[in-house]
């Protein structure tokens, strides 16, 4: 979800750009592409991408917040203050959150199906975002029975790109707790 977000931001910032210098940049449309209304490439210098601007759509700026509704489902998407790097360019962030029914959508929702209450990870009051550009979901779950269909299940949730089980990829887990440290090994229990 994050990268297609940035990902259309960066467009978004080259169409504003353009828009901002009073400058045409890219060669001129193929007519199929001029039909459609839709164009594949832009040839524009990454020095005139800018994270911030005005478009028909959105205006990006930091704190800028889009609210659709139709019925009981919503879009919400903010411009967020952080900027990553993209190729070279300072692009700017904007975070889509959706609702169907009155219900969170994409992740959210999928992880909520699998037996969780899922939370976005916070960071000095922000949503923490990875080096990678993506979300984390905190999702507690009180025992798992089936490790590895649950690491399945949440593997084919759309939005999903890895997950925390570990399966199969570790020789020991140190767990710390107030009674001391335990150090668990396949097959061989807890060892203190």
């Amino acid at each position: 979800m994050r990268a297609v977000a940035v990902t259309s931001a960066v467009v978004a910032f080259a169409l504003c750009a353009s828009a901002i210098q009073g400058k045409s940049f890219g060669s001129a449309p193929t007519n199929s592409q001029a039909a459609s209304g839709w164009r594949d490439t832009f040839d524009v210098h990454k020095s005139n991408l800018l994270p911030t601007g005005t478009n028909p759509y959105i205006t990006m700026q930091p704190g800028r917040v889009l609210k659709l509704k139709h019925g009981k489902d919503t879009l919400t998407v903010t411009i967020l203050r952080e900027t990553q790097q993209i190729d070279g360019v300072t692009a700017g962030i904007l975070e889509e959150r959706e609702t169907k029914n009155g219900k969170q959508g994409d992740s959210l929702a999928g992880a909520e199906k699998l037996g969780t209450k899922p939370e976005l990870r916070q960071s000095d009051g922000r949503t923490f975002v990875t080096d990678g550009g993506n979300f984390i979901l905190d999702c507690p779950f009180s025992s798992i029975a089936q490790p590895r269909q649950l690491e399945q299940a949440i593997n084919m949730t759309v939005g999903v790109v890895e997950n925390g089980l570990f399966l199969g990829r570790s020789a020991a887990v140190i767990v710390a707790s107030a009674r001391g440290v335990d150090i668990m090994t396949p097959g061989a229990g807890v060892k203190a």
